[in-house]
């Protein structure tokens, strides 16, 4: 129970650097001098009265104890300074009305109510609702207190004093929710400034962090010259969302001879979450692909690559049957074999492919890869199937960021169908052939997005398969 007592009426408050401006500072010192300013105007009371009265010492007092309420409050005893004074207040206001008559009974209010605003920890507009209740309080006891007989007369000059300070102080209270308002808006927007620097610095920590995360996921990714090498005329578009992202694509080449295994994959999530996906299943790819390269004769070996992706993601990542996360990817692998039928395997993803002066997607199979399964439930197999690169010229790969995208006067999403027009709509005559502007192409997809907020990662790689 001390210790209660303690943190409320007697331990010191730390006060805000704002509270120590000079504005405040002045406004403060001012009411402690007023506090004691009573002083004096109940010593001039005293010395033109005739005779001595008790409830005169007692005046004085209470403005004694007033002017020691408001120096606690400013030296950080918020809580007993606000009690000292007001009760004082109250005390010596009725003392000093039974002795001078109803003309006073300004004090009786103006003491207490700058208490009120100037320290009583609550939101304003509740402590201006409290004060207007006060007001018309202390409406009624001036009109209860105008007919009360005075105990002394005060000659004429005291009496003009008395009445020029309370029309001092009414004026005083009326402009110092102004000042308070002030004070108190600066304060809050020190320390609104304060926690925003906070947070940007914070965002600034966490940029740079995903920003060096970034470098470190580009290492995984394929080189852009290292793709042209196999495939000359490509393009590629990688977009995270995030700075990072759950979209990736790779190539791995043979130690002798041609051709490559090139893939793309789109794993869960976006962000982190998707960036540190992509760093398992480039190792499960990884496994696959070196389990398979010596096998030049392997018509199948993209789809057993899917095959032994799926069981790693399934096997590492969602052993646990208990947890609330379920990841996996969906995939596209082709095993380019350049002046002979190549093959792939696609796990849900969209691919199309140039023939003549048109596009068309190729078959996939439905099943993503690594997700949990039910009880009983067999893993899926991959398809490898074969692709007529005499009859493909170009093979356009794009992850769902690309197809979901918003956009348009709608505001729908692009779609398959939107992106075969504006596929076709970006072929262009080469030598008496169709070729695919790729920059065209891009133009096209950022114009149909707009001003529409990017809502995945997105990546959209042009293979260009012409020998």
């Amino acid at each position: 129970m001390f210790e209660q007592v303690y943190d409320i009426f007697l331990k010191p408050r730390a006060r805000h650097p704002a509270q120590w401006e000079p504005a405040f500072v002045a406004m403060q010192l001012g009411f402690v001098a007023g506090g004691f300013g009573l002083l004096g105007r109940d010593l001039l009371i005293l010395v033109t009265v005739d005779r001595w009265l008790p409830i005169v010492t007692t005046e004085i007092a209470f403005a004694f104890i007033i002017g020691i309420g408001f120096l606690l409050h400013t030296i950080g005893f918020a809580a007993s300074g606000v009690i000292l004074a007001c009760l004082a207040g109250v005390g010596s206001a009725t003392g000093f009305i039974i002795l001078t008559g109803w003309h006073t009974a300004f004090y009786l209010w103006y003491v207490n109510l700058a208490v009120l605003l100037l320290a009583v920890p609550l939101r304003f507009w509740v402590k201006w609702s409290i004060a207007v209740c006060l007001i018309g309080l202390y409406c009624f006891a001036y009109l209860k207190l105008s007919n009360n007989t005075p105990l002394i007369e005060l000659p004429e000059l005291t009496a003009q004093i008395l009445a020029l300070s309370n029309i001092l102080a009414a004026l005083l209270i009326l402009g110092l929710p102004m000042v308070l308002y002030s004070s108190q808006l600066e304060r809050q927007k020190q320390v609104v400034n304060e926690a925003k620097a906070e947070l940007e610095e914070k965002h600034r920590d966490l940029v740079s962090s995903l920003n060096y995360a970034a470098r470190i996921q580009r290492t995984i990714l394929t080189s852009e010259e290292a793709v042209q090498q196999v495939f000359p005329g490509s393009f590629i578009f990688w977009r995270p969302q995030n700075i990072v992202g759950g979209d990736a694509y790779f190539m791995r080449r043979p130690a002798s001879g041609s051709g490559a295994m090139f893939g793309v994959y789109d794993c869960t999530g976006h962000g982190v979450p998707g960036a540190f996906m992509t760093l398992l299943a480039e190792r499960a790819l990884d496994a696959g692909v070196e389990a398979s390269m010596g096998e030049d004769d392997n018509t199948v070996r993209a789809g057993a690559i899917l095959s032994h992706v799926d069981e790693f993601i399934r096997t590492v990542v969602n052993a646990d049957a208990l947890a609330s996360s379920n990841d996996g990817m969906d995939a596209f692998l082709l095993d380019y074999r350049p002046g002979e039928t190549s093959f792939y395997a696609s796990a849900n993803f969209k691919v199309f492919a140039q023939v003549d002066n048109g596009f068309t997607e190729l078959d996939s199979d439905e099943a993503s890869i690594g997700y949990r399964m039910e009880a009983g439930e067999k893993a899926p197999s991959y398809r490898t199937l074969p692709l007529d690169l005499s009859q493909a010229t170009c093979l356009v790969i794009v992850s769902d960021g690309i197809l979901d995208q918003k956009g348009g006067a709608k505001g729908l999403s692009l779609g398959r169908r939107r992106l075969k027009d504006l596929l076709e709509q970006a072929l262009i005559d080469d030598a008496g052939s169709s070729r695919l502007d790729a920059s065209h192409l891009m133009s096209a997809i950022e114009e149909y997005q707009g001003d529409e907020e990017q809502r995945d990662d997105m990546t959209l790689i042009v293979l260009s398969l012409r020998s």
